[in-house]
């Protein structure tokens, strides 16, 4: 005796479809081994890809205020009375690319007014104005290489000076012993520079490196020819013989011209998603040609150097802190080193971006 088996209706036809769809469907995902397909792949590969910087204009304006107050009654070293700032920050940008060249303009500009105990105006506490324009080429196939030349003024914007407490001889000519004193009147201005003076104009030319340029750190390495044009305006510049009580001495600036090799260096990065920002920013020329005499500097004690460092924090979109530090020595203005420790809390807007 024999039995047979006999299947439902229609399922051989089902299984018959289900095979069909497995092995004619194209792969269009990852299977069960987690292995993608070369179409996703490749998508895949490409958003990996840098974006390529666009060409043409890019224009930026940032306009800050800042503002500081305090008073003091009875408090033990430190005379009684109200102390107030005032400031304007104001940083600026136009750039224009095509393919390898590059021509950037940079404005900023620094300006602050105190009110101090004891003394009854406000008196400029922070003054410069910087307006630089380069252009730029970097060689498309080693583009850490490139050159580079341009032009930089700096000044400041408003005259510049002397306010006492009480009055005060100046002697405006130190080496002659025969010429009349100045007075210096208590509360009132004394100027010492006019607006826009002293104005140095640097032009630079040289060949540019690139060794690291990442978000958080971008490294620019110049070496060229420099030249620099000094114009004072007659102004003057404290320089105090301590052996003369009760008598200020000042130095009149002289204009001149120089020529030498300058070597700048700058290390700017972003970190923190954009929250904090941070520069360092050094140049060192060292002057071969001078139209003026120098007297008793020479070798390294003609060298114009110039430090700036910065770091700022974004505490929100629209208020930062920011501290610079600020050191410059220009010997045949001021032999001495002049330092700036700047400290500010400051409301900024984006006018242009």
């Amino acid at each position: 005796m024999s039995y047979r088996t006999r299947l439902p209706r229609g399922l051989p036809m089902a299984i018959a479809l289900t095979l069909l769809c497995v092995y004619a469907t194209p792969a269009r995902a990852a299977d069960d081994t987690g292995i993608l397909p070369d179409e996703i792949l490749k998508k895949k590969k490409k958003k990996k890809k840098a974006k390529k910087k666009k060409d043409g204009w890019f224009p930026k304006l940032d306009a800050g205020f800042t503002f500081a107050f305090s008073q003091s009654q009875g408090v033990v070293g430190v005379t009684d009375g109200i102390s107030m700032a005032l400031g304007l920050v104001l940083n600026g940008g136009l750039e224009y690319r095509y393919r390898a060249h590059a021509w950037i303009t940079t404005l900023n500009v620094v300006h602050t007014q105190s009110k101090v105990p004891g003394i009854d105006t406000f008196i400029k506490s922070a003054d410069k104005l910087e307006l630089a324009s380069y252009y730029r080429y970097r060689f498309p196939s080693l583009k850490m290489l490139g050159v580079i030349g341009g032009v930089k003024l700096t000044t400041a914007l408003l005259p510049g000076s002397l306010v006492l407490t009480e009055d005060t001889a100046i002697d405006r000519t130190p080496d002659d012993p025969t010429d009349f004193y100045d007075l210096a009147q208590a509360q009132k201005a004394y100027r010492l520079t006019n607006a826009f003076s002293p104005a140095l104009f640097k032009q630079f030319v040289g060949g540019l490196v690139k060794p690291y340029e990442k978000k958080w750190l971008n490294v620019d390495i110049r070496l060229g020819l420099g030249g620099v044009e000094v114009w004072t305006r007659e102004g003057y510049i404290l320089k105090d013989n301590k052996d003369t009580a009760g008598v200020l001495e000042l130095k009149q600036l002289r204009d001149y011209q120089q020529v030498g090799a300058e070597l700048q260096l700058a290390l700017t990065g972003v970190a923190f998603d954009k929250i904090v920002t941070y520069g360092l920013h050094a140049e060192v020329m060292f002057p071969f040609y001078t139209t003026i005499d120098t007297g008793d500097l020479t070798g390294a004690d003609l060298f114009n150097i110039e430090f700036k460092a910065m770091v700022g924090i974004k505490l929100w979109k629209w208020l930062s802190l920011n501290y610079a530090l600020a050191v410059l020595r220009v010997p045949l203005i001021q032999e001495d080193w002049q330092v700036t420790n700047t400290l500010l809390l400051t409301v900024k807007a984006n006018i242009v971006k």
